[in-house]
């Protein structure tokens, strides 16, 4: 028996309640997928495979914060998130044979993230707008109940401009950064992007053309460390889906602004029955 408590109390700081202070608590449950409960063995080289772990428990997860809203726009959150059981991916020796690498999902013991966020929308010029969102976190874990408690800092960050340039022309420019991952045995590499677009609107603005750039210095490939007992490995994952990529798209709004009428068809059913209850 366990009991999920979930609790807002939110507290106007002005009269136009423009201002406020929100304070919550809640505790969660959330119960391991079929796929990482399934002891199905998936080879994905000729000395590693996957296999999913039909002894997986379920996480329990409790998070308190405190939100500031700032004018109906900035908002700024702080918190304390706490899981036991956290299912993470483990690299380990196959017990039955030691050349072989097996990846399954374990229980992690404990896992925190003292953090902060900020959400901040920036009126630059009348032509520029931006918007920031960060957070920073401290992130620790205990694989073993024996283990010590490691701790390691995380930032993700994302910093949205908006242009609005001469001629009908706009320019919307994304920077992303995501910093060093600790995930089970496992870190990941920071990494950093830039994102670009130009749009026009044509026509009566019933045609928009846009040419966009995604990623644009190419940072495709991200280095995964994989600590063991008796070894440490480093793969170079090249990633596709992330490398650079060039977009050109034309978009057209069909009778953009113009009215029409809809017909109204009367049931007379609809009104029988009406009437009926009302008599009744």
């Amino acid at each position: 028996f366990s009991l999920f408590p979930n609790a807002n109390i939110s507290v106007a700081l002005n009269k136009k309640k423009s201002s406020s202070l929100i304070l919550s608590y809640a505790r969660k449950i959330r119960r391991p997928s079929f796929w990482a409960l399934a002891p199905i063995r998936q080879q994905v080289s000729e000395y590693t495979y996957i296999i999913g772990n039909p002894d997986l428990k379920p996480l329990y997860n409790d998070q308190i914060s405190a939100t500031l809203v700032l004018w109906n726009k900035v908002s700024l959150t702080a918190g304390l998130d706490i899981r036991s059981n956290e299912t993470l991916q483990i690299l380990q020796s196959d017990p039955s044979d030691p050349d072989l690498l097996m990846l399954r999902q374990e229980n992690i013991d404990k896992t925190s993230s003292l953090f902060v966020s900020l959400n901040a929308p920036i009126t630059v010029t009348s032509w520029w707008n931006m918007n920031l969102n960060a957070y920073a976190a401290r992130n620790g874990q205990r694989i073993r109940p024996e283990d010590p408690q490691t701790f390691h800092p995380f930032v993700f960050t994302t910093l949205s401009n908006d242009f609005t340039l001469p001629l009908g022309f706009y320019l919307e420019a994304t920077y992303s950064l995501q910093g060093k991952i600790y995930t089970g045995n496992f870190s990941i590499n920071s990494t950093s992007s830039i994102d670009m677009s130009l749009k026009k609107q044509l026509f009566n603005k019933k045609v928009t053309a846009s040419f966009a750039v995604q990623n644009l210095y190419h940072t495709k490939y991200q280095n995964v460390e994989t600590t063991l007992q008796h070894m440490q490995r480093t793969n170079r994952l090249e990633q596709f889906w992330s490398s650079r990529k060039f977009k050109f798209t034309l978009r057209y709004n069909f009778n953009r602004g113009t009215k029409f009428r809809v017909k109204n068809i009367e049931n007379a059913a609809g009104e029988e029955s009406s009437r009926l209850n009302q008599s009744n």
